[in-house]
């Protein structure tokens, strides 16, 4: 099925599909997997406004975002992206340029580069780290 979709419709499945098995992964209780109509909705609302509000303790929309960090830094690891940060901050480079040298959907692009993303994602990644 990969090898029909044209080259766009297939970065965006690489994501969509990274995501979901990750979901896969993280979605281990029921408490974290959306079973009702209101959890949808709770969740749909969570996703438009940003995760402010009493979404932000929702366990559903936790894992969403941990999917989605997860499955874009399997795709553009932010190792890769500091490398090119300089040079997309001095107009050497454009997103789309870094999208098509990745083969990752442009909109992970534009999204991985913005400094709330980066931030976003140094707070969740500390938080994983355990110390003796």
């Amino acid at each position: 099925m990969l090898g029909v979709l044209s080259i766009r419709k297939r970065r965006k499945l690489r994501g969509r599909i990274l995501k979901e098995m990750f979901h896969c992964l993280l979605d281990t209780g029921t408490d974290l997997r959306v079973t009702t109509t209101d959890d949808f909705k709770m969740l749909s609302q969570g996703l438009v406004a940003g995760g402010h509000g009493a979404v932000a303790g929702f366990a559903p929309y936790n894992t969403e975002e941990y999917a989605e960090f997860l499955a874009q830094e399997t795709l553009f690891p932010y190792e890769v992206r500091k490398i090119h940060m300089g040079d997309l901050a001095e107009g050497n480079v454009s997103v789309e340029q870094l999208a098509m040298r990745y083969r990752v959907p442009l909109l992970y692009v534009d999204q991985a580069v913005l400094p709330a993303y980066v931030e976003r994602l140094a707070t969740w990644r500390e938080s994983l780290f355990v110390s003796f």
